[in-house]
């Protein structure tokens, strides 16, 4: 039975039907792989072929592309990327949910390194949790605590018949699928470095965050760079000792924050809401007009 005439070959006329163009090289050995637009036979993709497709398919409302180069090689090499010590099964599952590739990672957290903290200190610490099971663990632990928080919310919308807003719906798919987000941040802090001045005022004290959330931002900012979409909760805080032990997370330490770290769905946006300056920021006196 000829392997090519009752396997391949239909497999290239259905292609061919489906609108892609074959180039059919019959049933003999290939030889030359110029015939197939490579330089060699060990290209599996047609690289930049890949890459304008890939950009072509995914557009804007008014078909401007939105993935930038970054995103596109990324996804490249992801699809590309040998697995020759893995078995073809294995291999080919790694490429259902695209992950984000550890140098890109490592970028991320090198921003947060420089981070500044009070006395220079540099109380925190990241995990970066990739393991399915673990992920999987901390979804069951998050989405309980953001259906009780968000509740009150839901209910209120229910009763009134109003759409849930952007915003609210897109933090309930982040808790629902949270554990299909590639990559997660669990940031902790060393709890002897950090000094609430301000633990006194009978008030939530906030300044010992000075020396964690920067590390954050810069997280977030990295990412932004690097053309991923990131996500800051820190709801999971009141879970910190079951955290800790799925994680292996010293006594010494708690936690400030869990970011999910991923290729954004959407484009990023382009515009947002805020507050406009004069409400937030006076001169001299609180609430005084800011001169120009």
């Amino acid at each position: 039975m000829s392997e090519y005439k009752f396997v391949e070959r239909p497999f290239l006329t259905q292609l061919k039907n489906l609108g892609w163009e074959v180039i059919d090289q019959g049933d003999g050995i290939p030889t030359d792989p110029t015939k197939s637009r490579r330089t060699t036979f060990r290209e599996m993709t047609l690289k930049e072929v890949f890459r304008e497709q890939v950009r072509v398919i995914n557009t804007l409302a008014d078909g401007r592309p939105w993935l930038t180069d970054q995103q596109l090689e990324h996804l490249y090499g992801e699809i590309t990327d040998a697995q020759a010590d893995k078995p073809l099964l294995v291999a080919n599952e790694g490429k259902a949910v695209l992950g984000v590739r550890p140098d890109a990672v490592a970028r991320v957290l090198e921003a947060a390194r420089w981070a500044p903290s009070g006395g220079n200190r540099q109380p925190v610490r990241i995990v970066v949790v990739r393991d399915a099971a673990s992920r999987a663990r901390l979804r069951d632990l998050y989405l309980p605590r953001w259906e009780a928080y968000s509740a009150p919310y839901q209910e209120g919308l229910k009763k009134s018949g109003a759409a849930l807003p952007r915003v609210l719906a897109g933090a309930d798919h982040f808790a629902r699928h949270l554990a299909e987000v590639p990559v997660l941040l669990v940031v902790c802090f060393r709890v002897a470095d950090v000094l609430p001045t301000d633990a006194g005022l009978g008030r939530v004290s906030v300044v010992g965050g000075a020396s964690i959330y920067p590390a954050v931002q810069n997280v977030l900012l990295k990412a932004r760079d690097e053309g991923l979409g990131a996500a800051l909760t820190t709801l999971l805080c009141a879970d910190e000792p079951a955290v800790k032990a799925l994680l292996a997370i010293p006594e010494e330490f708690g936690t400030a924050a869990l970011l999910g770290l991923g290729w954004p769905g959407r484009p990023f946006p382009r515009r947002l809401s805020r507050r406009p300056l004069s409400e937030i920021a006076f001169g001299e006196r609180f609430g005084a007009p800011l001169e120009d």
